[in-house]
């Protein structure tokens, strides 16, 4: 499960369409497959809340933004 969102998140840098449509695919090969399983997210934003969430130790994820307005 969080081989693929890494894959999809870190590696390949998956727009928000295309995570969506991974997940539908996958849910779709699951149930092709007779699996009662589901998918772990319900869509993008489901997936990027969840790595959102994660902490490392007691320091929680923090996103900065910059912007270089130098010459």
């Amino acid at each position: 499960m969080f081989e693929w969102a890494h894959e999809r998140y870190v590696e390949l840098k998956t727009s928000k369409k295309q995570i969506g449509r991974g997940l539908i695919l996958w849910a779709a090969a699951l149930a092709k497959g007779g699996s009662s399983e589901d998918v772990p997210w319900k869509n993008a934003d489901d997936m990027y809340a969840t790595i959102d969430s994660i902490q490392m130790g007691h320091v929680p994820w923090v996103t900065h933004t910059f912007q270089y307005s130098g010459p």
